[in-house]
């Protein structure tokens, strides 16, 4: 079984490729707006670390974002996914949001977040426990292999 992660995807590509929603561990959606100023959501499936206890929800993080826009994202997720805010340093925790891991709702929350903040933006995908021939058919030219 294999580890692989899938990156630099563009959210159409996501949304032409099924993949094994059981199997993804980890998805991100990575936006910028230069190389010094950009914002990430992402999911862990085991939770995201929040001192000892992982939180189950989605985590945005900003670097070099303006306060405006970043209290701009919470709102929009929060509109979207749900779930209560919990802030600790630079991130922003959605505990309990509403999680989508499918190609479908992944890739139209990418474009909604990139059109609303005209940003650019790329998706992320690591899934664990993949057969060779499902590795195959995943993103091929774009996954690189991770080591357990």
């Amino acid at each position: 079984m294999k580890k692989i992660l899938c990156w630099h995807l563009t959210p159409q590509e996501v949304r032409e490729t099924h993949y094994p929603i059981e199997k993804l561990i980890h998805w991100e959606i990575r936006c910028g707006f230069s190389e010094e100023s950009y914002f990430s959501i992402y999911w862990f499936k085991v939770g995201i670390p929040y001192d000892k206890e992982p939180i189950n929800g989605v985590a945005l993080y900003t670097v070099e974002c303006s306060e405006e826009i970043a209290n701009s994202l919470e709102k929009f997720l929060l509109d979207i996914i749900g779930g209560n805010i919990v802030k600790k340093g630079y991130r922003t925790f959605f505990a309990g949001a509403n999680i989508e891991r499918d190609n479908i709702s992944l890739s139209d929350l990418a474009k909604k977040i990139v059109t609303k903040f005209n940003a650019g933006g790329e998706i992320w995908l690591e899934f664990d426990g993949l057969s060779d021939e499902e590795v195959q058919t995943l993103f091929p030219s774009k996954s690189l292999p991770v080591a357990n």
